[in-house]
């Protein structure tokens, strides 16, 4: 069973590369494969979640399999929501309701 990180949102490979940074970071090579990733701790309650891949990373997936015109239809998706959700502008900052007093 595969034990590193796997990103399921991931708008390419869900998997992570490590580095001599602290922290793996995302990896950003291009999916080769599509396969489910079971998601859950044993003896709990457990989901599967469709996941692409890398070739380097499609051991992560169960059932891989090549990429099919409907995943990549997915992928462009995902990819256009993600540049779109980076491109809205920051949230403004509300200003703080003012303390009641007497209470």
């Amino acid at each position: 069973m595969w034990d590193e990180p796997f990103y399921l949102r991931a708008a390419g490979c869900g998997g992570f590369v490590k580095g001599s940074d602290v922290a793996p970071r995302h990896c950003h090579r291009e999916p080769v494969v599509v396969g489910l990733v079971l998601v859950g701790e044993p003896g709990r309650r457990r989901s599967l979640w469709r996941g692409f891949a890398c070739a380097a990373h499609a051991g992560a997936l169960l059932a891989a399999r090549a990429l099919l015109p409907r995943d990549q239809a997915l992928l462009v998706y995902r990819r256009e929501a993600w540049h779109a959700q980076l491109a809205r502008a920051p949230l403004e900052r509300r200003p703080r309701a003012a303390p009641r007093v007497g209470a």
